[in-house]
């Protein structure tokens, strides 16, 4: 065989009755290509090294199963990262699953990109036709990019992205093991931020939907001040941001927009799990949070300043935004928990 052009790391956790699925899915994905496949064991209560192996041969698929341990997701993407070969990677989640992206991606990866990832929408494809093609676009800076996710005109998920390894490795990237919230929205900046060309393939990832588990656990909710890691790990990459990126309009984007809409993300998701708003409110001031909620009149969008006034001023009417409810009760909201990296 020959070397490996992409690797795909798939962490796994009570998905006995899917994960034939997911590894039917990897072969569909990197057909045509020379890639391995990467499954990582987090602690599953059940005999899938062996079954692993069996649909590994029935699917000749290059690649393995790797054993992490009852871990955190980010420590079983480390491990899947640190068993790459390939020259570049991605992952396929099956908690919030793309699909229809990888060889798009990968003919933009082989100009020279060491980050990679697609468009939003059908429309976005002709403009990301013509700016692949252009120089102008390859020495772009991955803080532009940044901009535009924090605006949210640029979806970006760890589930649809392409990374060149050696980048990875030079630059020390990887998930931050330990931290219950906002992991896979730190790696993903941290990749935009540090990557000397990033290109926007013009391709649109599909999404493939969730993986559910044949029998759902009773589902626990947590809260309190824990939940507020969220806006902890945005401070960390702001900080990182104010001190090696010298972008002067991320880092005004970031403490007008980015920080106060992660702290109100968390009082919304804490007011969709029940809890009030004077506890909430004392959450806030023993954290820190209240003095983050900064507006400017350029860059905060107009709805990030209506929910902050409400909270500030009427916090006992204030009520969770239909579009913000809808995408927490979908389970692809805000928060990136320890088992799931969903930005």
């Amino acid at each position: 065989m020959g070397q490996v052009q992409v690797s795909m790391i798939i962490p796994v956790q009570d998905e006995q009755g899917n994960i034939d699925e997911i590894l039917e899915q990897a072969v569909r994905e990197t057909r045509g290509m020379c890639a391995e496949v990467i499954v990582v064991d987090m602690g599953w209560k059940g005999p899938l090294l062996q079954k692993g192996y069996q649909l590994y041969q029935e699917k000749q698929l290059r690649g393995g199963v790797v054993r992490n341990g009852d871990a955190d997701l980010a420590s079983a993407m480390n491990t899947g990262l640190q068993r790459a070969q390939g020259e570049f990677v991605t992952f396929l989640l099956p908690k919030d699953r793309y699909q229809e992206y990888l060889a798009g991606y990968l003919q933009t990866a082989l100009q020279g990109a060491d980050v990679v990832f697609g468009c939003m929408n059908a429309s976005g494809v002709r403009a990301a036709e013509r700016r692949v093609n252009s120089t102008a676009v390859k020495s772009q800076r991955g803080a532009d990019f940044a901009c535009e996710m924090i605006r949210g005109t640029l979806l970006l998920s760890p589930g649809a992205i392409l990374l060149r390894r050696s980048f990875l490795e030079k630059e020390r990237i990887h998930f931050r093991e330990g931290v219950h919230y906002g992991v896979g929205e730190e790696f993903l900046f941290r990749c935009l931020l540090s990557a000397d060309t990033v290109l926007q393939s013009p391709t649109v990832p599909v999404h493939a939907g969730t993986c559910e588990p044949p029998a759902q656990a009773p589902s626990t909710t947590i809260t309190g001040k824990e939940i507020f890691d969220f806006v902890d790990t945005m401070i960390r990459v702001y900080d990182w941001v104010r001190l090696e990126c010298r972008h002067e309009e991320l880092v005004r984007l970031f403490r007008y927009q980015k920080l106060p809409e992660t702290v109100m993300q968390c009082v919304e998701q804490l007011l969709f799990e029940g809890m009030g708003q004077r506890y909430i409110r004392d959450c806030m001031k023993q954290g820190g949070y209240e003095r983050l909620l900064e507006a400017d009149r350029r860059l905060t969008s107009p709805e990030l300043k209506r929910r902050m006034q409400v909270w500030k001023h009427l916090p006992w009417l204030y009520r969770v935004p239909e579009k913000h409810y809808e995408s927490i009760t979908k389970g692809r909201g805000y928060l990136c928990r320890k088992n799931s990296v969903s930005n």
